[in-house]
């Protein structure tokens, strides 16, 4: 299998790649508290721009040191994050949507940290998938609240 996956970090414009289009591209949480659950702010949202349907698979993924912005460090582990679905199908002219979950674990070796994940959707249909590779950036509180 081919698998076509442009780094697409721009504006907030969106992006497109072949048949498919996203506004989520990236996403910024501040101040996040250790021990909390947070719903991005932002769904993450595909169109398919194409005649047919597509099935999308999303993933959460550790960026490549090339992929980090400048004062942030890679997840610990991309399984903070998770998808309301991670698997779905866009039909033509449609726009499917997925909530994004933050899951901080309780740990003051977190706080006051930045980190960043990609969050990887991929068309899963086809010899050739295309998709896109969205920065999720946050930061952690550095006070602990009891």
């Amino acid at each position: 299998m081919v698998l076509a996956l442009p780094f697409l970090f721009m504006g907030a414009e969106g992006v497109s790649a072949g048949e498919l289009s996203t506004q989520f591209v990236e996403v910024t949480l501040d101040q996040v508290k250790i021990g909390q659950s947070v719903r991005l702010h932002v769904p993450l949202s595909i169109t398919n721009l194409g005649a047919n349907s597509t099935r999308i698979k999303v993933d959460a993924v550790t960026p490549a040191p090339f992929e980090l912005r400048d004062g942030y460090e890679a997840i610990p582990d991309p399984s903070w994050i998770r998808f309301e679905r991670d698997t779905f199908t866009v039909e033509p002219n449609e726009t499917a949507l997925t909530d994004v979950i933050l899951d901080v674990p309780y740990d003051v070796a977190y706080l006051g940290k930045r980190y960043q994940v990609i969050v990887s959707s991929r068309s899963i249909d086809g010899m050739v998938g295309i998709g896109f590779r969205s920065r999720v950036l946050f930061s952690i509180d550095a006070v602990v609240e009891y």
